[in-house]
């Protein structure tokens, strides 16, 4: 990171960088009257400047406009920015409907409801964990069937602990990880 006059400046893409330099240079080199934009098809005239000023400065400008235009589209980002999936956003929930937070979740993420494999122990029956406990506000409330009770529009997020997380945070208990939501603030 550079500083200029105390201030922090990201340097530009190297990219950027030359888009920005050869922009610069096409303006200056219109200006200046240094390369003859041919006014016709002509072979005989494309050697010959461009007899309109007025025409040759619009020209600069709508070279700018388009380099800069295509410049802000290589900066802006590629698809959807990244997300970090064990979170519901509250910018992902909606503020009004009747969807459930099941159903806002099955919807999103259903990855949350799926049946997780375990280590097998001896004695075990199953090779499948129990499903994730769900909590609210910090209290268990209950398995993945109390979500049914509860209206999407009134939450602010969702949370999904795998198994591991699961069991360091709230408990050895908790062996099928935990969907923590938390209310919206009124």
């Amino acid at each position: 990171m550079e500083t200029i006059n105390g201030a922090s400046a990201m340097p530009l893409a190297p990219e950027r960088t030359v888009l920005a330099w050869a922009v610069l240079a096409s303006y200056l080199a219109i200006a200046s009257r240094r390369i003859a934009i041919p006014a016709t098809d002509n072979p005989v005239h494309a050697e010959s400047p461009m007899p309109n000023w007025t025409l040759r400065r619009a020209f600069a400008l709508f070279l700018m406009a388009v380099t800069t235009a295509c410049a802000a589209a290589a900066a802006a980002p590629n698809g959807p920015l990244p997300t970090n999936r064990s979170v519901i956003t509250d910018a992902e929930i909606p503020t009004t409907g009747t969807e459930s937070a099941l159903e806002l979740i099955r919807r999103l993420r259903p990855e949350y409801l799926r049946a997780k494999p375990t280590q097998t122990y001896v004695g075990a029956t199953s090779n499948e964990a129990p499903p994730p406990s769900v909590f609210l506000n910090g209290q268990q409330i209950g398995d993945v069937g109390e979500l049914r009770q509860i209206p999407a529009p009134s939450l602010s997020s969702v949370r999904y602990y795998n198994i591991e997380e699961g069991k360091r945070k709230f408990g050895m208990q908790y062996g099928g990880g935990v969907i923590e939501i938390r209310y919206r603030l009124p």
